[in-house]
């Protein structure tokens, strides 16, 4: 329990004005309409679990990974490194494109190998 002696009229007016300007903008925050869309495209492999190809939120694109499956071959390229980058690559740009983005839109990536030898 914090003791009245301590709280000074000076610092219960800034605390009463900090509460009061959260709670507008958390206010704020929760009132605005969050609009969400499921990208999927019939060009890149369809998702094997509960999960999309990509979330459209607001204007944000979240991309799920990828792997280097050819839709056409219904195979997963596996003749060399550059040959699966280059078809995930591919799948990637036509989720992308689904959602009217390319690659120059993208702000980060996150790449996963298995092998140090392939980087």
């Amino acid at each position: 329990m914090i003791n009245e002696d301590y709280l000074t009229k000076d610092y219960k007016m800034k605390l009463c004005v900090y509460i009061i300007l959260f709670l507008i903008s958390t206010s704020y925050v929760y009132s605005q309409k969050i609009m969400k869309e499921f990208i999927k495209t019939e060009k890149a492999p369809l998702p094997v679990g509960p999960y999309s190809q990509a979330v459209l939120v607001n204007n944000i694109l979240y991309v799920s990974g990828q792997v280097g499956i050819n839709v056409d071959k219904n195979k997963l390229i596996t003749e060399s490194i550059e040959a699966e980058t280059k078809q995930l690559m591919d799948n990637i740009e036509a989720v992308l494109k689904e959602a009217n983005f390319n690659f120059e839109n993208v702000v980060k990536s996150t790449i996963f190998i298995t092998d140090m030898k392939n980087f």
